[in-house]
């Protein structure tokens, strides 16, 4: 009987059941790709099959008349994941996949204010210096965040928020505080705001880091409740150990504990309604799932093994079987079934370009949160838990900020790396995806045993 559901889960692989994400049971089709950067493209912008970023980059170039000169020979590569791109390769590569030029609309001078309105740098805890005023081009103004944001590949609208621009799927209601023009001495009060958000979050971060250490690391009990610095992570590749699906079985309500500790903290979690509770916790651990090995395997695996949170790996190369052994409940094949795919997924789509930023692990605190949040809006929850998760991915992007400017990151490289650093979360979000549809699969053809709360999570 196993055998036969077995060969029924192979020839409707791509089926999908995952009603509550509104999607067909047809099977899907294949992620395309922007014919620029080879991101993820999500239709046709000028002619010409792009993602949002690359169609920015083109609208801008156009209407600005901008003329670009490469540095080398005219044949830079063009990649998503790198942290800077020529833009006179960009250019060509555009013209050359069937941008054309003709099709981008002439700015009218009404909008040029709603879509780029000057905006005040977000300054340090400390007193802020004023910036020398700079004679802006004709009819446009451009902010090095909101350039960032632009260029992560989410679409922009024209609203007189941050977050509302960032987060382009979330309702267009104003959100109650307006960080846009702030009244006299509030923009002190916005910086000293994020730099306590940032703060908060490495302080939950490094408890976190304790918690896993003696939950999951076979150490001795000197090294476990020590003293140690553990801002950072606290595994090591002395702690890691082949997977076991029967341990991974016991484990996953710990790791879900862990993502509830992290929410449960957060200052607001306790006004929302059991409702938008429910919602922001599923985000949260889905996301966070997906992330959380991601890092650890950049920082500690990569290239050749997956880690897990609980210190397990699993082989990702060809020429090992690490972690994909047989056990008395499940076979090899079974595992790899299961969840080789989406293994290789997220170290395509997540890891490489990690590893490629060389993501740091304040970045990597940062982006979790703004994934978590980001995540929550694209749910059912109240407009009024939407409005103060929009204030609190406004507060993280400020943090980001204010930590590039801690390292004298010049206005250019930090639009560059906050940009790219947000490419990597409609990856996490396509790779979330298939991580429902993955388990409900498993699940509809009772192909291993799923734990009872995951599932309602996942649902």
């Amino acid at each position: 009987m196993r055998d036969h559901v077995v060969s029924a889960f192979s020839r409707n692989s791509r089926l999908v059941v995952n009603q509550s994400e509104d999607r067909s049971s047809a099977s899907p089709e294949p992620v395309r790709k922007c014919a620029i950067c080879a991101a993820p493209s999500n239709g046709y912008h000028f002619n010409a099959p792009s993602c949002s970023a690359c169609a920015a980059f083109f609208r801008r170039t156009v209407t600005l008349n901008k003329n670009f000169v490469c540095a080398q020979n005219r044949n830079c590569r063009v990649y998503y994941a790198m942290r800077v791109i020529c833009r006179a390769c960009r250019y060509a590569k555009c013209i050359k996949s069937g941008m054309d030029r003709r099709a981008v609309q002439p700015r009218r001078d009404g909008n040029i204010g709603r879509r780029k309105p000057k905006v005040e740098p977000y300054p340090q805890p400390v007193k802020p210096q004023p910036a020398p005023y700079q004679q802006p081009p004709p009819h446009f103004t451009i902010d090095p965040l909101a350039y960032a944001v632009e260029t992560s590949g989410i679409e922009c609208v024209p609203v007189h928020h941050r977050a509302e621009s960032f987060c382009s799927n979330a309702s267009t209601t104003g959100s109650s505080v307006d960080f846009q023009s702030p009244p006299q001495g509030t923009t002190q009060s916005f910086g000293s705001k994020a730099h306590e958000v940032l703060q908060q979050l490495l302080e939950d971060d490094r408890l976190l880091n304790e918690r896993r250490k003696i939950m999951y690391c076979e150490r001795n009990l000197n090294d476990l409740v020590g003293n140690e610095d553990c801002d950072d992570i606290t595994i090591t590749k002395e702690d890691l150990r082949p997977l076991k699906f029967s341990l991974i079985r016991r484990d996953i309500r710990p790791m879900i504990l862990v993502a509830y500790e992290w929410l449960r903290v957060w200052p607001h979690y306790k006004h929302l309604n059991s409702h938008d509770r429910k919602l922001v916790m599923r985000r949260c651990v889905l996301y966070q799932a997906i992330v959380e090995p991601a890092y650890l395997t950049y920082r500690l695996g990569y290239p050749k093994k997956f880690v897990m949170p609980n210190c397990m790996t699993a082989s990702i190369t060809e020429d090992s079987d690490e972690g994909w052994e047989d056990e008395d409940e499940i076979s090899a094949d079974m595992k790899k079934m299961m969840y080789h795919s989406l293994m290789k997924r997220v170290v395509n789509e997540v890891v490489e370009p990690m590893n490629v930023l060389q993501i740091t692990h304040v970045e990597f605190v940062i982006l979790k949160a703004i994934i978590s949040w980001k995540g929550c809006l694209s749910t059912g929850i109240s407009a009024e838990t939407k409005d103060v998760i929009k204030a609190e991915i406004d507060h993280l992007l400020g943090a980001l900020n204010l930590h590039y400017t801690s390292l004298n990151y010049s206005a250019d490289t930090i639009a560059e790396r906050t940009g790219n650093l947000l490419l990597l979360i409609s990856s996490i979000f396509i790779v979330g995806m298939e991580c429902i549809e993955s388990h409900q699969k498993i699940h509809f053809f009772d192909l291993w045993e799923l734990d009872s709360l995951l599932l309602k999570l996942l649902h």
